[in-house]
């Protein structure tokens, strides 16, 4: 097996790319980019191999096992709700479509992590009902399809597209 380099220009870029040439294989050429066995940020573990391509982690942790490590992983935890009670809608969102409307009813929920990363608490928020309207009122699609989650629904259906999660939590 011989292994050839060479630069090559795709979509107006250049990419480095090795061929792996087989001659005692009915002489097929195998293209392979030279970036997967690259160590990109230094870190000792080739770029197939690292869990965070872009950011230097020689301990490749990865506290909440989903595959990013933590050096460059967003959202470090594995979250779920503990709180069985109804949530509180804080949130009616209007989406206008040609021919009616939908509102969305979200809450903020609190979410707690259960992995080893010990995450703080943190709120989420969540979907928990959609009604689709024609031809009647914002005001009396919302009070129709109110879900049956708590919070005051005459004052949230006045608010519709307002954020009130925010005060609510005050």
């Amino acid at each position: 097996m011989q292994s050839i380099s060479c630069w090559a220009v795709i979509a107006g870029g250049v990419l480095c790319t090795s061929l792996a040439v087989n001659t005692s294989v009915y002489g097929q050429v195998s293209p392979r980019t030279i970036e997967e066995e690259d160590d990109g940020d230094g870190d000792g573990f080739i770029n197939k191999d690292d869990n965070c391509r872009d950011a230097w982690n020689p301990d490749q942790r990865d506290c909440d096992g989903d595959g990013t490590g933590d050096a460059c992983d967003g959202l470090n935890g594995n979250y779920i709700q503990r709180d069985t009670a109804l949530p509180i809608i804080c949130h009616i969102d209007k989406d206008d479509h040609l021919a009616y409307y939908s509102l969305e009813y979200r809450a903020e929920i609190k979410v707690f992590d259960t992995s080893s990363c010990n995450s703080p608490p943190r709120l989420e928020r969540v979907l928990i009902d959609e009604v689709t309207c024609f031809r009647i009122s914002e005001y009396d699609c919302c009070t129709s399809g109110f879900p049956r989650a708590g919070g005051d629904r005459d004052a949230m259906c006045r608010s519709i597209n307002a954020d009130l999660c925010a005060q609510m939590r005050q």
